[in-house]
């Protein structure tokens, strides 16, 4: 068979069992587990607190590391109970912010395996949410412009022409990364 020189060279096709042509593996070709097999996880993710209000996690640690070592520390000398208590309690109440914005942070997860995309939230109440990749219709990743200095946003999936998205995880790092992973395993 002659071959133009001046013409890119031919590609090879993939054929299946029943003669139809293959699509290749994007994941597979970009690194990632392929898409066929079983089920294995690609990226696990946790909401970050810390990045995506950083002022007022630490502010708040901060204040409350101020108010009780204050009030720890006034123990001893001539201060009134009154002041002494509401360091204390002002301290407490100021650490227990951030600490509660960790937890919360702690019992959030999602997973993007090469199957499906899975968003589970609480500790004593779970709640999980799970999407195939084949069913996802649009992805939209918001960021404000105090989320894109610090990579947080947030991130929408929709399966339908619904108006409500199936998933919505806020405060996760690097969005628009978890988008481009989810759409290696899209059927596009």
């Amino acid at each position: 068979m002659y071959h133009d020189p001046a013409l890119p060279p031919p590609v090879a096709v993939r054929v299946g069992d029943d003669g139809a042509p293959v699509r290749p593996d994007r994941a597979a070709a970009a690194g990632f587990p392929a898409s066929e097999g079983p089920e294995v996880d690609v990226l696990v993710l946790r909401p970050s607190p810390a990045r995506s209000r950083p002022l007022q996690f630490f502010g708040f640690a901060a204040l409350g590391l101020v108010g009780v070592a204050a009030g720890v520390f006034g123990w001893g000398n001539s201060w009134h109970v009154l002041a002494w208590a509401a360091c204390l309690a002002g301290g407490l109440t100021a650490a227990a912010i951030p600490a509660c914005m960790k937890v919360k942070s702690l019992t959030s997860q999602v997973r993007v395996t090469n199957k499906r995309l899975i968003d589970r939230d609480g500790f004593l109440e779970r709640r999980t949410s799970e999407v195939l990749h084949k069913d996802v219709r649009n992805v939209r990743v918001d960021q404000t412009l105090r989320d894109r200095v610090w990579r947080v946003g947030s991130i929408a999936i929709f399966t339908s022409g619904e108006e409500e998205p199936e998933i919505a995880i806020r405060d996760i790092p690097n969005p628009d990364r978890v988008r481009e992973i989810m759409d290696l395993y899209r059927p596009m």
